[in-house]
């Protein structure tokens, strides 16, 4: 048993049951790999997939000290100087902090979001990143974007102004899906589409 590889793959089955009505089908054969994280077979056509999960490291932490509580979310935000567990402890009880507002919520989205795409495109240049006739990036964004108009507006803009900064690193993905429950934005051919669940 392999948690980090299990959760991968849960995460791939996930993207895979989405984009099959989409046009892309189902692979004939997935095999595990590193660098990329799995290996997928459509007929002659082998992709190969980067899946990483975007999660704020202060968010982790507070549901590894607090596993069965309900906690307050809104400000739990990687920082620098880090912050100790107290201090993410008294965070997530306090019930007078400032909530933040929907644009600084989508700011934080659309860094969290770039950052692990920069880090990815990063991984990908590296000489022992293998490389495939398609290259994949799955960026897994939890928790996910919250379901109203809003939201939904400033996501297709901050989601468009993510790829829409020039690429600083040589190789990049042939497509890049950004999964947030009902939302998957793919990012193929110099085109961003926003596909919305809306069952």
């Amino acid at each position: 048993m392999n948690p980090r590889k299990d959760g991968e793959r849960s995460r791939l089955n996930t993207l895979l049951t989405r984009i099959a009505p989409l046009g892309y089908g189902m692979p004939n054969s997935i095999r595990d790999s590193e660098k990329p994280d799995f290996i997928l077979e459509f007929g002659n056509r082998a992709v190969g997939i980067e899946i990483t999960l975007a999660v704020e490291g202060e968010y982790v932490r507070a549901e590894k000290l607090y596993p069965d509580e309900c906690i307050i979310i809104t400000n739990l935000k990687d920082r620098m100087p880090r912050r100790s567990n107290r201090e993410i402890a008294q965070e997530i009880r306090s019930h007078d902090a400032p909530w933040k507002s929907s644009d600084e919520e989508m700011t934080d989205w659309q860094e969290k979001v770039g950052k692990n795409l920069q880090a990815k495109r990063k991984k990908l240049n590296k000489s022992d990143f293998r490389i495939f006739d398609d290259n994949w990036l799955l960026i897994y964004d939890f928790p996910s974007l919250a379901n109203d108009v809003d939201t939904y507006n400033q996501a297709r803009q901050r989601s468009a102004d993510l790829f829409s900064k020039p690429q600083t690193v040589g190789k990049d993905f042939d497509t890049v899906f950004i999964y947030s429950d009902r939302y998957l934005f793919i990012w193929s051919g110099n085109k961003l589409t926003l596909h919305y669940d809306h069952s």
